[in-house]
This record gives C-alpha cells, structure tokens and sequence, in this order.
C-alpha cells in the first residue's frame, strides 16, 4: 500500500511537474557533459547526476522532475525523454509497473522519430521489464 501511495505521489508530482513553475537547473558541470555527449552519454550524465539523490527518495523525484520540467523548458525533448526513462527505471525498481508504461511508451515514439537508437534500446528494455513483472504478477494471482 505505501508502494501505492508513493506512486501515486510521483503522478501528481509529474501533473504539477508539467506546469514547469520554477524548474532549478541542473548543475553548470552536468549540463556541460550533457551537451558534449552522444545519446548514450546523454543518458549516462542524466543517470549519474541523479543517482547522487539515490538515497533520498523525495529528492530524488524532485531533481528528476526539476530536470524533467528544465529540458522542456529549453525544448530539449531528448533530454525530457531521458529523464523520463529514468524515472520509468526508478519506478519499475518500486516495483510499479504502471508508472513506466505511462512514461515510456510516449518516449518509445519520440525516440523512434529521431531515430535515438540508444533511447530505443532503453525505452524497450524498461517497457519490457514492466509487461514481464505485470505478466508474472497475474500468474501469481491467477487473473
């Protein structure tokens, strides 16, 4: 049930996090790397810069979203999606597996429309963890 709950935290904060109020930026030397990089580097300075936060889960979200709302902000849709990706990963470690569909399918079309091979790649992988887990789930349950 907590599960539950802080999920459906996270959508609400993903609602408010829409409205891109005051969105902090992230750090000058995160930004740097991210703009030098290829896709997979991309991904890989969005990951690191916040699994700095992984021990506060609150915060975590937080920045995720901050960094979420900065890239719409700049028009930076593959960073959105990155971002996004991430925040499916998190999810799907929580172990909803709802939350990651939500936020990786629409990702799944972005990323094919710029052809973002390294996004295709992870985008598929965390939206075929979450159609196992559902899968076993429902054995489990015998639905």
């Amino acid at each position: 049930m907590k599960m539950k709950k802080y999920f459906l935290l996270l959508i609400a904060i993903l609602v408010l996090g829409n409205m891109q109020a005051h969105a902090q930026a992230p750090p000058d030397s995160v930004l740097n790397k991210y703009h030098t990089g290829n896709s997979q580097e991309k991904y890989n300075v969005i990951v690191f810069y916040l699994y700095s936060f992984y021990n506060n889960d609150s915060l975590l979200i937080k920045k995720s979203l901050e960094m979420v709302a900065y890239f719409k902000k700049q028009n930076d849709y593959t960073g959105v999606d990155y971002a996004n990706v991430f925040l499916a990963y998190r999810a799907y470690a929580k172990h909803d597996y709802i939350t990651p569909l939500n936020l990786a399918l629409p990702a799944l079309s972005a990323f094919k429309t710029r052809n973002d091979t390294t996004g295709i790649l992870l985008v598929n992988q965390v939206i075929d963890y979450a159609y196992q887990s559902t899968k076993i789930m429902q054995k489990q349950l015998n639905i």
